[in-house]
């Protein structure tokens, strides 16, 4: 096994965090998807998560000696890292985020397993919110196993969306997905671009959104149109 790790702006890293996260399932029974993944690589952080209906998906600046790695993170362990900037922390403005990770051993755990030999078996994750980096400064830490599993190749799914091609001129967006789009923003206020999924057979696939400037993405699944008709059958 090999321990890497990095160190991050805590106001980047939280957004960059919440705009991927509101895109990851609720649903237990496909842990993969409950998750997000971090990828580490060229000079960027990448995080993303899907649900199957959405792809939601954030960059921010990586640090120069960061070490390139993918892991992949359960969302109660995201959701306490946007939880600690309050009590102690909130007095301090230039907070740091460290994540330390232990990649997994390729093992098969089994039920006799200790909890250490399932937790090297799946890898585990340590993030650390710090007030700064004074070593004084206080200090909230969460280690956990990582989420097991391969998580779907959706990323590829961007690159589809550019190019030349027929687009349709109207699709339907659930409300309910549409309300997630507002984590993509850094500024209240903020525009958001959409584009029109191509005409591939007939079908419209999903719609791209994007900040203003390009550090978070996401693919929108539409809805079936419906006709006046069929509403009121």
């Amino acid at each position: 096994m090999s321990t890497k790790s990095i160190t991050l702006n805590a106001e980047d890293a939280r957004w960059a965090l919440r705009a991927a996260l509101s895109g990851a399932s609720k649903d237990d029974v496909t842990p993969v998807l409950c998750a997000v993944e971090w990828s580490i690589a060229d000079g960027k952080v990448r995080i993303i998560a899907t649900d199957r209906y959405v792809v939601h998906e954030a960059f921010i600046t990586a640090p120069e000696d960061a070490p390139d790695g993918v892991f992949l993170m359960h969302r109660d362990q995201a959701q306490w890292m946007l939880a600690n900037s309050h009590k102690p922390l909130r007095l301090y403005t230039n907070q740091l985020v460290r994540i330390e990770w232990t990649e997994p051993n390729g093992a098969v755990p089994t039920k006799r397993s200790t909890p250490q030999e399932r937790r090297s078996a799946a890898g585990s994750i340590a993030v650390e919110v710090l007030g700064s980096k004074d070593e004084d400064a206080p200090s909230f830490r969460y280690v956990a196993d990582a989420v097991r599993g391969i998580f779907p190749p959706v990323r590829r799914l961007f690159p589809e969306m550019s190019g030349e091609g027929e687009r349709f001129g109207e699709v339907a967006l659930s409300p309910t997905l549409l309300t997630r789009l507002a984590h993509l923003t850094r500024h209240r206020g903020e525009p958001l671009r959409f584009m029109m999924p191509k005409v591939t057979e007939g079908k419209a696939g999903p719609v791209m959104v994007q900040n203003g400037d390009g550090t978070a993405r996401a693919l929108v699944q539409p809805n079936i149109m419906m006709t006046a008709n069929a509403w009121q059958g």
